[in-house]
């Protein structure tokens, strides 16, 4: 992965705070609320309780917008339709968290992306399609 010039975003879950889909939902069943509303309170209830950058998983631009508005480092735009993506980056422009877009992407997906002003793309396959490397540790007995 490095070697390839990519690296990862988080090494642990003590370096971020990743809000995604799951914590969403849980939250938003919970306090009987809609999921734009759930977002706002995840994120600020991650910002208020931590220092370390808190990333939240979106599938709109108006998902992306009340993380923005809760004070989200980054947004994680999840199997989006890149004119979702390219919707919200004109109404923010410049001032903006940054971007990260996943969900699917393949090495050969990642053109489409070019003309958006995205900071970084998330390619699962590197990790999840690896090849296995089958090897033991198991130490010989002694005679």
């Amino acid at each position: 992965m490095r070697i390839g010039g990519g690296y990862n975003h988080r090494m642990n879950l003590s370096e971020m705070v990743l809000i995604k889909d799951n914590h969403i939902n849980l939250w938003k069943k919970h306090k009987k609320i809609n999921r734009i509303d759930a977002i706002k309170e995840l994120v600020l209830k991650a910002k208020k309780s931590t220092s370390v950058p808190v990333e939240v998983e979106v599938e709109s631009c108006q998902e992306a917008i009340s993380a923005m508005e809760a004070g989200a480092d980054i947004l994680m735009f999840d199997n989006t339709r890149t004119s979702e993506i390219r919707k919200f980056l004109k109404m923010c422009g410049e001032n903006r968290p940054l971007i990260e877009v996943s969900g699917g992407i393949k090495l050969d997906d990642i053109k489409k992306f070019r003309d958006l002003d995205i900071d970084f793309v998330s390619v699962g396959r590197i990790t999840h399609s690896a090849p296995a490397i089958d090897f033991s540790l198991e130490i010989a007995q002694a005679n």
